[in-house]
C-alpha cells in the first residue's frame, strides 16, 4: 500500500542554506557582481553589433553564413 502526504515535502534544509549564505553575501560583492554583469551585456551587445556588420567574405573567413549571423545578431543581450 502507498501512503500520499497531504504535505509537500520540506525545503527548509536548502532554505536555510540559502539564507546562511545571503547573510554572508557582502553587499559590495553584490554591486561588483551586478555590475560584471552589465558590463558583459554591454560587450555581448557590442559584438553582435559588429557581427552584424561584416561583409560575406568576412562572415565565411569566420566560418559563418549570412543567415548565422543574423539569427545570432538578433538575440537580445541576455541570452547568451
Amino acid at each position: 500500500m502507498v501512503t500520499i502526504s497531504s504535505r509537500p515535502p520540506s525545503l527548509s534544509g536548502s532554505l536555510a542554506g540559502f539564507r546562511r549564505n545571503r547573510v554572508r553575501r557582502r553587499p559590495r560583492s553584490l554591486l561588483l557582481a551586478v555590475i560584471e554583469l552589465l558590463m558583459q551585456w554591454q560587450e555581448r551587445s557590442e559584438q553582435r553589433q559588429a557581427l552584424a556588420e561584416l561583409d560575406d567574405r568576412l562572415l565565411r573567413d569566420i566560418g559563418l553564413d549570412r543567415v548565422a549571423a543574423r539569427q545570432e545578431a538578433r538575440k537580445p543581450f541576455w541570452q547568451p
